[in-house]
């Protein structure tokens, strides 16, 4: 449900988009407490979801650079 808009800037430029209300839940993790998501076009194919610093701030995450991979955590 959209309750609202957002003013945002990127590289393609700067607009309104939507606001919309709803819940984030990956399983298995109480950190994760999202009650509003902005409704932007992702470019990249398979990319669903950019979770932003408001998000991460309650969990820790590694990026292995010689991997090439991610663990979260809390």
């Amino acid at each position: 449900m959209v309750v609202g808009r957002f003013n945002v800037t990127s590289a393609a430029g700067t607009g309104k988009v939507p606001v919309y209300s709803g819940q984030l839940d990956i399983a298995g993790f109480t950190c994760i407490k999202a009650e509003t998501a902005l409704g932007v076009k992702l470019e990249t194919p398979g990319l669903i979801a950019l979770i932003g610093r408001d998000v991460l701030a309650n969990c820790i995450l590694v990026y292995n650079g010689p991997e090439n991979s991610v663990s979260l955590s809390h």
